[in-house]
């Protein structure tokens, strides 16, 4: 980011109205590295999602991830901000 300096690594999302903005942030430069977490369930199956996975470029940086069945996902460290 340019008014701080840091890089935005990740951003997580529940995948609900989200990811209809989703292509601006993957075109934008600031966020030319960052990884995006989305739900497998929905938006996989959506129009907008269906148009952004069928990019290489963008496809590459989206992860699809089930929030229920990886373990790593369920339960956030005490005090976080999920």
């Amino acid at each position: 980011m340019s008014a701080t300096g840091l890089t935005v690594r990740y951003v997580v999302t529940s995948g609900d109205a989200h990811h209809l903005y989703l292509e601006d942030w993957l075109e934008e430069e600031t966020f030319a590295a960052t990884k995006f977490f989305m739900t497998g369930v929905k938006f996989p199956t959506t129009r907008n999602g269906k148009k952004l996975l069928a990019k290489p470029q963008h496809k590459v940086r989206i992860e699809l991830v089930s929030l229920l069945l990886n373990p790593r996902w369920r339960t956030a460290p005490t005090g976080s901000v999920c």
